[in-house]
């Protein structure tokens, strides 16, 4: 039996009468989940698909996104989801790396990638959902915990996207490690703002196992988090922190009822010391920390609301340890040649564990540079104390992390280098008070007359909203290292100011 159908068989054992998802329009408890789950593994059993195969999810938030996850992991084939918002082009080869076999989610968007989608497609609203998800259950055949549950994608440093395998034994992992230390309540209510289309989607599905309602919304701005968070008195929120930014300046905070609220859950981006303050004044709940990544399988790291309280009156630190490793996840902080450090020095911070992804998808030098001698290479750069917290200091590669959006500057330059009136670029990723970091554009014009808006024309329809680079500047040169490697960082100073 695969992890997935054990989450769900035990909820249906101990709470069946619970609600296990809710979303703006519906409900479903544990004892529904696990038998549409049956169910709808069984038709799409009935209609070819077979264990190992590969299933596209492209979908806002809402219920029937976790169901098909969970029907998915019962029949032993792999969800591959991609973001909503990005352009069909962005979608089709996303999902054709992949190998679907069938491509499900709301009919709408499905429409909208149209022919760029490979394989067959089937809607959420189609009677044959419906039916699927309502008729009998068969046998389904065995899982192994080494199948493939799902493939995530993340950018890559020559702009196209990595696909990122993950086993059912990794999801496993991290649930039993992160229930282990978080030890939640028996009543959670969980407010899931981070999209389901990337790792975050690990989290509620491991809050299930603990027996959480999950609750689903679309997608997340700030009025209708508040709102939510009303109506289904949820005790748990799951946001990035510019998320959370957003909602303490949401009109109608200082009258909403958030009394129910108890816990803060946040990843993805560094929490500024500022507005962990003032959400922390306004808002008095607890606050918990994930330090995670795709290729570890999800939250690897956990810095707990006793690693957060501060006393009356006092600042918090201006940088956080992200917290203690997970049990069953070893970190380590290691220097150029891999040799482990004492605490306090500096280094690559380096994981390892049954939680690591399998491999990245078609990519065996990608997978071997990323994974030595067992030890996945984060790309972080921080020290570990003599406790074992560790404190993130900075990033070896050229990541933009956008409000825990993650932006390759390669990708955009080669979209950008593409124009006639382009003769060099560099994009690097600059302060911003509201997302953390945003993408910029260095241009050198060529000969070519080119302006600031031909350039977005062009970025609009090969590259995702949040790819797009808020601000472009006309440079007259790069400046580059006698070896031919850029700057960066003097062309940062030209933005002492966020964007």
């Amino acid at each position: 039996m695969s992890w997935m159908a054990e989450v769900l068989e035990r909820g249906r054992w101990r709470w069946p009468d619970r609600t296990a998802l809710l979303d703006r329009e519906r409900s479903l408890t544990y004892a529904e989940l696990d038998r549409r789950t049956d169910a709808l593994a069984a038709g799409l059993l009935g209609a070819g698909l077979r264990r190992g195969d590969r299933v596209g999810v492209l979908s806002r938030g809402r219920l029937e996104v976790l169901e098909t996850y969970f029907a998915l992991g019962k029949l032993g084939a792999a969800f591959v989801p991609v973001n909503y918002a990005a352009v069909p082009a962005e979608t089709g080869a996303m999902l054709g790396r992949c190998g679907v076999e069938l491509v499900i989610g709301e009919r709408d968007l499905l429409d909208r990638a149209g022919e760029a989608l490979p394989g067959r497609t089937l809607a959420f609203e189609d009677d044959r959902y419906a039916e699927w998800t309502t008729g009998r259950p068969c046998d389904l055949p065995p899982v192994d915990e080494t199948d493939v549950l799902t493939i995530l994608h993340t950018s890559a440093t020559t702009g196209a996207p990595k696909g990122v395998v993950i086993d059912h034994r990794s999801l496993r992992s991290m649930a039993i490690g992160y229930l282990a230390v978080a030890r939640p309540e028996d009543d959670v209510v969980w407010l899931n703002g981070c999209p389901l289309f990337h790792g975050a989607l690990v989290q509620p599905i491991i809050m299930m196992a603990a027996g959480a309602t999950v609750v689903v919304v679309p997608s997340f701005t700030p009025q209708g988090c508040l709102a939510e968070l009303q109506r289904t008195r949820a005790t748990h929120l799951w946001l990035v922190p510019p998320m959370l930014r957003f909602l303490l300046q949401a009109r109608g905070l200082a009258t909403a009822d958030l009394s129910a609220l108890r816990e803060i859950v946040y990843s993805a981006a560094p929490m500024p010391a500022e507005l962990l303050a003032q959400a922390w004044e306004r808002l008095g709940c607890r606050f918990r920390q994930i330090y995670g990544m795709t290729e570890g399988g999800g939250p690897m790291a956990m810095a707990g609301p006793e690693d957060h309280r501060l006393a009356p009156g006092e600042p918090p630190p201006a940088r956080l340890p992200v917290g203690r490793p997970i049990p069953g996840m070893r970190m380590s902080v290691r220097d150029d040649e891999g040799r482990a450090l004492p605490p306090g020095e500096v280094g690559e911070v380096c994981v390892r564990g049954d939680g690591l992804m399998q491999r990245y998808l078609d990519d065996p030098e990608a997978t071997r540079d990323a994974i030595r001698d067992g030890w996945l290479h984060t790309g972080d750069l921080g020290h570990m104390d003599d406790r074992g917290f560790i404190t993130l200091v900075g990033r070896s590669k050229d990541l933009i992390n956008r409000g825990g959006q993650k932006v390759f500057p390669a990708e955009v330059e080669n979209v950008l280098a593409e124009h006639p009136g382009v003769a060099d670029v560099v994009v690097l990723g600059v302060g911003d008070q509201q997302w953390g970091e945003v993408p910029v554009a260095c241009v050198v014009p060529g000969q070519h007359p080119v302006q600031a808006a031909d350039l977005v024309a062009l970025m609009r329809g090969r590259l995702s909203s949040y790819k797009v680079p808020v601000r472009i500047e006309f440079v007259t040169e790069i400046p580059r290292t006698p070896a031919g490697k850029i700057l960066r960082r003097v062309l940062r100073e030209r933005f002492d100011e966020p964007a």
